[in-house]
């Protein structure tokens, strides 16, 4: 597992799509022994990047990850026509499937 120190805490990525949502390789990761890992505090699971389209694996409904001042948040992309007038042809290759448990974590808009 990957982890983002931020804030005194540990956040997980969850999955490798969500890293790659954030940074483009592993360059700057760091190992760190289970002893060391297990005196820093866990935090929410790290969320995709302001940007990034979403779904649940279940649905078909998408989402926009947007920065909101309350924390991280999600707009509904009503329609597929919708998504090609905003994002281009190339859309629906954009849309990450993400657990469930992880919209809980999101702001709607």
């Amino acid at each position: 597992t990957v982890y983002l120190l931020e804030g005194g805490k540990r956040r997980p990525f969850v999955s490798e799509a969500i890293y790659f949502t954030r940074y483009t390789n592993f360059d700057e990761v760091k190992s760190v022994t289970d002893a060391t890992l297990g005196t820093i505090p866990l935090g929410l699971p790290m969320l995709p990047k302001a940007g990034s389209l979403v779904k649940i694996r279940s649905l078909a409904s998408v989402y926009l990850v947007k920065d909101d001042a309350h924390g991280e948040a999600i707009e509904f992309i009503p329609s597929e026509e919708t998504a090609l007038a905003r994002f281009g042809v190339d859309w629906a290759r954009r849309v990450l499937d993400i657990d469930p448990i992880l919209f809980g974590n999101f702001i709607s808009l």
